[in-house]
């Protein structure tokens, strides 16, 4: 591993586990290959459209790279809130990532959450990760 920012926590057969400067924990394969970790954020839209918010979805493919990437976007224009779930490096990057794309992380109604674990056919595991 030559990034600098992780250092590796445990050691288990077949897998280990890096702890990141950020408290993300990353999963890397026995093939050294970093496993991405994924995020949820909420933010508040206030008045855009439908169109707008396939403006800002059309933006993020367009800014993906290696460090992030969107995976999907829950809207509801009326109640002027969007949640969006995403692979990123770690959560320092991803913010800084959206603030590129005009999207701030501000108030106490917006946030950003690591996801740790999440069901999959009535089962709590931890996420499926893309190879960075």
């Amino acid at each position: 591993m030559s990034d600098p920012r992780i250092v590796v926590r445990s050691n288990a057969p077949g897998r280990i586990y890096a702890k990141a400067r950020f408290n993300t924990t990353y999963l890397i394969e026995p093939q050294g290959k970093l496993k991405v970790p994924k995020f949820v954020s909420t933010h508040v839209i206030a008045c855009m459209t439908r169109q707008d918010v396939s403006r800002l979805v059309k933006r993020f493919k367009e800014e993906e790279n290696a460090d992030v990437s969107n995976i999907r976007v829950l809207c509801d224009t009326l109640s002027g809130r969007m949640i969006c779930e995403w692979e990123a490096r770690d959560s320092v990057t991803l913010i800084e990532w959206l603030k590129k794309c005009n999207v701030q992380i501000r108030g106490t109604g917006e946030w950003l959450m690591a996801v740790q674990y999440e069901s999959i056919d009535d089962e709590l595991v931890v996420p499926p990760r893309h190879t960075a």
